[in-house]
């Protein structure tokens, strides 16, 4: 933060930069413990897990974006073939 932003916003916008600040922090420390922890866990595991089991599991699509997009594309099959949309 600079010197004109800090005398420029009030003292409950500077609490709000100080507690995301912390906020970060405190993350970033944790971050760093939990590596250090499972660093040292691994060096002694005998069999190691696979990696995608260590990974964030990915995002799937939600059943209703996947049913739309399918009534769309068969929207699009029926008029190709020239049917009719009821």
């Amino acid at each position: 933060m600079t010197a004109a932003e800090y005398y420029d916003s009030t003292p409950a916008e500077i609490g709000m930069k100080v507690e995301v600040y912390n906020r970060k922090q405190q993350q970033h420390h944790d971050e760093i413990i939990t590596t250090a922890y499972l660093s040292a866990y691994y060096n002694r595991v005998k069999k190691m897990p696979k990696l995608q089991e260590l990974l964030s599991p990915k995002e799937k699509p939600k059943a209703a974006e996947q049913a739309s997009a399918l009534l769309s594309k068969l929207k699009e099959m029926n008029a190709q073939l020239g049917g009719e949309i009821y």
